[in-house]
């Protein structure tokens, strides 16, 4: 429900916090109190958007979670714009508060009907800059703002394991009670999580379970506790994915850890509010005295508890003598025989006991047969095995360790002899599983990081090819030319290299280039159009001698552009395949090509390529100087520039794809009619239609 607005010294505005994480609504009240505002909190956006349809109290600013069980930041603030309707709710500034803000979200957010975002934990700078720009109306570049704290020195007693006190207490601007009151939340809240919690879920409490993670994660992640806000979060991650073993794996682990903050910060908070002064040594023993025996009492009750043993005896005073030494310390399974054994395995699972205690002289297949089985069996070799023996034979117990027994105790048995080797085998068997699991985050998180890397350069490779695609468009746009001719280019880039790679033709050349980078990187080969002249550019007729001439340097002025650009960054191979094809794509293969009247193959393999797919893609399109000619002309065109304009190796690829050409030509609209008269006309001139 909506809080009791603080009472303030300066009333002159109202702001309204909406986050389902009480420790962060804490914070951001805390945060606000040095600029004197009132400052509302409710945990629900449903209730917010019906705040702000009932008009009162009226708000300067909504600081709202993106991220929210139930109705979402998203659809609250969609509610409050098209379905209220007021001007006030269209026109009220509300303020995205994400934990996961990367480049590309603010648009996203202004789309959604958000004027901006702030990322979560906040910081106090940027929440200065915002309460300026959006209560104050200023310009924060030009105007000061009130002395913000830099450094803090940590408070007294709060010296906490896996909290990053100095930096929280930073945020408060050393107001060692803002701190005091936020870590007090934080027990209130996460004791009240941990709660709902208790057991490991089923699959049809994944939902609700990721939701009371998600609570804890932003909960941490208010007291920089990083370490455990960034678990919760890949827990978190795994239940909304349904991934059902890696909860149960990891759930009593997460609890036992929070537990331990929990009791870390409330033994902090405790001798911070002792009457007697203490010594920070001795205050941090006491925390840390605290926080070991809270641990091993979780440990304890939630950990070994749980642990199963199972013991093979046929003697039923001897299931007797260890029921009793065992029964209250761990989760006990007793059979007669091996091949009970097994049945019990098979009812227990997907369970499996952490040890097995078996006689050897039991009845039916014997110990030593059981123990065979065991260890053939992948889902139970792993086990630790302790035999139990009445008969001291050394031949018999190196037998039993040969096929896998890690220890013999004899009979008659005794409780804490037994219970001190049971414990060191579970000690050994829980470091070893501990490495493993190790191993397997490891691997995970290398998985999870290449994925990352994945999906970074894929979005790398997307914003650079749509920089790359409205670059070109907006030249192309002034030589009176569509977007098509971009789009078309690179598919009959593709379609020749694709019958280059088939066939073996300049196989060297071909598997050297990356072709992620290559064919992108000719949206560039008339980059330096830019310097040519409207008037020559869209001339409606043929170009006089002087203005050809200028026309030809657009080459030139391209691979200087692009030098420029690889001069202001890292040297780039995308960068390099534009230049050599902005350079030589109007060379020819007699020589007589420009700029640099290259002849054969002392031309670059990528301008010899982009020659022809330029010239056709001219030839089909049309352009102030010339109509669109169709398909079948522009081919035979190319055939006949065998030699003397063309590449005649390329050439004889152009052929076995020109069908795939003239598809795409048709496709996209650029192609003319059939049968134009004097079409071969155009080769003497060639040079105008392709610039």
């Amino acid at each position: 429900m909506l809080t009791n607005g603080q009472t303030t010294h300066l009333p002159y505005s109202r702001i309204l916090v909406v986050d389902d994480v009480q420790t962060n609504l804490a914070i951001t009240v805390e945060m606000l109190k040095p600029y004197c505002v009132t400052v509302d909190t409710l945990t629900d956006a449903m209730k917010a958007v019906s705040v702000i349809r009932a008009g009162e109290p009226k708000y300067d600013l909504v600081l709202m979670d993106y991220l929210m069980p139930g109705l979402d930041g998203v659809e609250a603030v969609q509610a409050i714009r098209n379905e209220i309707g007021t001007a006030y709710a269209k026109s009220l500034p509300i303020v995205a508060l994400t934990g996961n803000r990367i480049v590309g979200n603010d648009a996203m957010f202004l789309r959604h009907g958000f004027q901006d975002a702030m990322s979560k934990p906040i910081d106090a700078n940027r929440l200065d800059e915002i309460l300026r720009k959006w209560v104050l109306h200023e310009n924060p570049e030009n105007t000061a703002s009130p002395a913000l704290a830099t450094h803090a020195e940590p408070a007294v007693g709060f010296d906490i394991p896996g909290v990053d006190c100095d930096r929280g207490l930073l945020r408060f601007g050393g107001n060692d009670d803002a701190w005091r009151g936020v870590l007090a939340s934080f027990v209130d809240h996460a004791t009240s999580l941990l709660a709902r919690i208790r057991t490991a879920p089923g699959e049809k409490e994944l939902q609700e379970y990721a939701t009371v993670i998600h609570g804890i994660k932003g909960a941490a992640l208010g007291i920089c506790a990083n370490s455990i806000g960034i678990k919760a979060g890949a827990l978190q991650t795994a239940a909304e994915d349904g991934r059902i073993a890696f909860v149960r794996d990891y759930h009593d682990r997460f609890v036992t850890e929070v537990g331990a903050l929990v009791a870390s910060v409330s033994a902090a908070l405790a001798a911070a509010r002792s009457p007697e002064p203490e010594m920070a040594e001795e205050r941090k023993a006491k925390i840390d005295a605290f926080a070991g025996e809270f641990t091993k009492s979780l440990h304890s009750l939630a950990s070994r508890r749980q642990q199963r043993i199972v013991l093979v005896d046929d003697n039923l005073t001897n299931l007797a003598i260890v029921r009793n030494m065992l029964n209250t310390l761990y989760r006990l399974h007793t059979v007669a025989t091996g091949e009970m054994l097994f049945e019990l395995l098979e009812n227990i699972a997907p369970a499996i006991p952490d040890l097995i205690l078996l006689d050897i002289e039991t009845q039916g297949s014997g110990g030593f047969e059981t123990l065979k089985a065991l260890k053939a069996n992948p889902k139970y070799r792993w086990i630790p095995v302790i035999f139990l023996t009445a008969q001291k034979d050394e031949l018999c117990e190196m037998e039993g360790l040969a096929l896998g027994a890690v220890d013999y105790v004899y009979k008659p048995l005794s409780a804490p002899l037994l219970q001190r080797r049971i414990e060191n085998h579970l000690l050994i068997a829980k470091q070893n599983q501990t490495l493993h699991e190790q191993a397997e985050d490891l691997e995970r998180l290398a998985n999870s990081l290449h994925d990352m890397v994945v999906q970074k350069t894929e979005q790398v490779v997307g914003l650079q090819n749509a920089v790359l695609g409205t670059v070109a468009e907006l030249i192309e746009f002034r030589d009176d030319v569509t977007g098509d001719h971009v789009v078309r280019t690179q598919k009959f880039l593709k379609l020749l290299i694709g019958r280059m790679e088939e066939t073996g033709l300049y196989r060297q050349e071909v598997e050297e280039w990356n072709l992620e980078l290559m064919i992108p990187s000719a949206q560039l080969h008339d980059v330096g159009k830019i310097a040519i002249s409207d008037a020559i550019l869209n001339k409606p007729a043929r170009l006089t001698p002087a203005e050809f001439e200028i026309m030809k340097t657009h080459t030139t002025i391209g691979v200087e552009i692009i030098e420029r650009i690889a001069k202001q960054t890292e040297d780039h191979e995308l960068l390099r395949y534009a230049k050599r094809i902005a350079g030589t794509h109007h060379e020819k293969w007699d020589g007589s090509g420009y700029p640099y009247g290259l002849v054969g193959t002392t031309i670059p393999l990528e301008g010899r390529l982009m020659a022809i797919v330029d010239v056709y893609d001219a030839l089909i399109s049309k352009r102030p100087y010339k109509n669109a000619y169709s398909p079948r002309d522009a081919e035979q065109i190319i055939l006949e520039g065998s030699c003397t304009h063309f590449d005649p190796e390329l050439v004889r690829i152009f052929s076995d794809v020109s069908d795939q050409f003239a598809s795409i030509a048709t496709e996209s609209g650029g192609a003319g009619s059939p049968g134009r008269p004097g079409f071969v006309a155009v080769l003497p001139a060639i040079g105008r239609v392709a610039s």
